[in-house]
């Protein structure tokens, strides 16, 4: 029952919003902060983090949350809001609750064209981390970012 409580306590901090003004510096920051949030989810969740010209948290929010294998984000929900809001930038993260523990996450075409289409709407897409079960791909990291 000890070791049960002391899981929950700690999956309750971890499900702490980031604190505004906390600044994102790698692409192992954003995975650090989401897998654990993510690490049991059995359907696709897709959020996205606010950021300002500094690349401080203004706020994170979900996105969509779906099947087990997709969720459906549309462009329209993903930047609208961000740039009424007045956010210079955007952290892109989601999950892939494949349920297979051994592979690294892979991404769809269609995400990857959702992080291009930012910079026609004068919004940075700071990164964008697919989260899997012990390890993540940032398409900061690969190369995949404009």
């Amino acid at each position: 029952m000890r070791l049960s409580a002391a899981f929950e306590l700690g999956r309750r901090a971890a499900a702490e919003a980031l604190p505004r003004g906390a600044p994102f510096r790698s692409s192992r920051d954003i995975y650090e902060r989401f897998h654990p949030l993510m690490l049991d989810a059995r359907r696709e969740r897709f959020v996205t983090v606010m950021v300002d010209a500094k690349n401080r948290v203004l706020r994170e929010e979900t996105v969509s949350e779906g099947i087990l294998t997709t969720s459906l984000v549309h462009p329209r929900e993903v930047f609208a809001p961000r740039s009424r809001e007045g956010a210079a930038g955007i952290v892109l993260v989601h999950n892939h609750p494949s349920g297979d523990r051994s592979r690294v996450p892979t991404t769809s075409t269609s995400r990857s064209g959702s992080s291009r289409r930012a910079s026609f709407i004068g919004i940075r897409v700071l990164d964008h981390v697919v989260v899997g079960d012990g390890t993540y791909v940032s398409f900061l990291d690969r190369g995949w970012l404009p």
